[in-house]
C-alpha cells in the first residue's frame, strides 16, 4: 500500500494598499468579475427580462452551478453591476471634479459624467424597474443605495466648495445634489425607449447645462466649456 502526502501551498500577494490576499482569493475575485462582465455585456444589449442565468453562465464560459457559487440569482448580479458602475462613477468624479481647481470646469465635468451615466446605462434603468419588486434582497439594495449616497455626498462636497468660493448661489449643497440627481435620472430615463439620435442627445445636454448652470452660478453665465 502506497501512502501519499499532499502539501497545500498558499501563495500570498501583497496588494498596493499593503493588504495580503491568497491566490485562491484572487482566483475567486477573477471568476466573479468574469461572470459579472459577461452579464454586463448581455444586459447592456438585451432587455433584463429576456436574459437568463443560463445565458450569463454560457457567456462566462462556466456552468450554472459555478455561477451560483458567486451570485444567488440574476437580481443579485444586477445589484452588483449597478453598485460597481456607481463606484466607477465616483472614481471619475474624484478625478475630474473634486480635484479640479476650476469650480466651473469641475461642475461642467460633473454634469457631463452624470448625464451620460444615466443616458447610456441600460443596466441602471433595469435596476430602477427590478428594485421596485419584491425579489431584490434588502442587503443587495442597500449596497446600491450606499454607493449612490456616496456619489451624492461627493457632488454636495463639490457644490459646497462652489458656495464657499462665492461662485454659486447660497444653497444647501446636499439638497441641491439630490435635486440634480433626480433631474438627470428623470430626463435620461424618458429617452431610453425613444432611442434618440446623437443630435438630440447633444441638444438636450446643452439645454441641461444652460438651465442648471445658469441657475446656480453667480455673476457669470455658465458657458459649458470643456
Amino acid at each position: 500500500m502506497t501512502t501519499r502526502t499532499y502539501r497545500s501551498k498558499t501563495e500570498l500577494t501583497i496588494q498596493g494598499d499593503g493588504s495580503v490576499v491568497s491566490m485562491r482569493e484572487k482566483e475567486k475575485k477573477f471568476k466573479r468579475q468574469l461572470i459579472a462582465d459577461a452579464a454586463y455585456g448581455l444586459l447592456s444589449e438585451k432587455p433584463y427580462e429576456s436574459v437568463t442565468v443560463d445565458d450569463i453562465a454560457r457567456a462566462a464560459g462556466c456552468g450554472k452551478g459555478t455561477l451560483y457559487q458567486y451570485f444567488e440569482n440574476k437580481d443579485h448580479i444586477l445589484a452588483y453591476l449597478v453598485s460597481r458602475d456607481l463606484e466607477k462613477l465616483c472614481m471619475k468624479l474624484k478625478e475630474k471634479c473634486i480635484s479640479n481647481p476650476d469650480i466651473q470646469e469641475a461642475i461642467f465635468q460633473y454634469l457631463l459624467l452624470q448625464y451620460y451615466f444615466y443616458l447610456d446605462n441600460q443596466i441602471f434603468s433595469s435596476w430602477l424597474r427590478v428594485s421596485l419588486g419584491e425579489t431584490v434582497r434588502p442587503e443587495w439594495a442597500q449596497e446600491v443605495l450606499e454607493q449612490r449616497e456616496n456619489k451624492i455626498k461627493m457632488v454636495a462636497q463639490l457644490l459646497d466648495r462652489g458656495v464657499q468660493e462665492k461662485a454659486l448661489i447660497e444653497v444647501d449643497a446636499l439638497q441641491l445634489a439630490r435635486l440634480m440627481e433626480n433631474i438627470f435620472r428623470d430626463i435620461t430615463y424618458s429617452l431610453l425607449d425613444k432611442k434618440p439620435d446623437e443630435e438630440e442627445v447633444e441638444r438636450l445636454l446643452e439645454l441641461v447645462k444652460k438651465v442648471i448652470g445658469n441657475g446656480i452660478f453667480l455673476n457669470r453665465a455658465f458657458d459649458g466649456r470643456q
